[in-house]
């Protein structure tokens, strides 16, 4: 089951080698991100509240945090996906090979636009041209960007489900997880996918995913299991 048939396991680099855990990385960043964003970013639902809470050091400060840590987690994303994208060659060239980066770089983008749109206005309130804004124009163009953010978010719950089904398929064609595993996969995709319009509950079936296959491609690259492309 861990052995592909006809995969070869040649020595691989270091950047290859911590590249599985990469993956547990970005969850860890990412929930760090959703965590702070939630207990210092919340600017209420009433144009005076949200007014009067961007007018304190405290949430640009904490957007400043934020944003960084979301841009962190998606560097260590993109390196989990290239040694995903990797095994996914090393298993079949067809058509899953370009799915899974194609998929993963639209789920990426999406979820850090996304969410950037919801933390930027927040810094540049007061370090920009809107620091002489009226305060309630600018409140309203902030719930109006809550709307663009949640579109992308969407989308990426889209592609996430995409790249967790085309993923668990390869991984089950190159005998890397059980037939169970896949279909189980496949269907919180399935679910993930349909349910995109809600983004919390796909966003923590993806989540999940890549945490699962990240801690699972470990293992197996702790054996040297994983097929690698010549």
């Amino acid at each position: 089951m861990d052995a592909p048939v006809g995969a070869t396991t040649p020595s691989r680099s270091l950047l290859e080698r911590w590249a599985p855990i990469t993956g547990t990385i970005f969850v860890a960043l990412f929930v760090a991100t959703l965590l702070l964003a939630g207990a210092k970013l919340d600017p209420g639902e009433k144009t005076p509240e949200i007014s009067r809470h961007f007018a304190t050091n405290d949430y640009r400060n904490a957007s400043i945090v934020a944003l960084l840590l979301l841009l962190l987690s998606g560097a260590f994303f993109l390196w989990f996906l290239a040694d995903l994208s990797a095994t996914a060659r090393a298993i079949s060239g067809g058509m899953l090979a370009f799915l899974i980066p194609i998929s993963g770089v639209v789920f990426i983008t999406s979820l850090i636009a996304g969410l950037a749109t919801w933390v930027t206005p927040l810094f540049n309130v007061g370090h920009s041209q809107l620091a002489g804004a009226d305060p309630t124009q600018t409140a309203a163009s902030y719930v109006l960007l809550t709307s663009v953010g949640f579109t992308l978010l969407t989308l990426a719950a889209v592609a996430g489900a995409i790249l967790m089904g085309a993923s668990a398929v390869n991984a089950y064609r190159g005998g890397l997880i059980p037939r169970w595993l896949a279909l189980t996969a496949v269907v919180l995709a399935v679910v993930a996918g349909i349910g995109g319009i809600i983004f919390l509950i796909p966003g923590v079936l993806i989540l999940l995913w890549v945490l699962v296959a990240s801690i699972r491609r470990t293992m197996l690259a702790a054996r040297g299991a994983l097929p690698t492309a010549n």
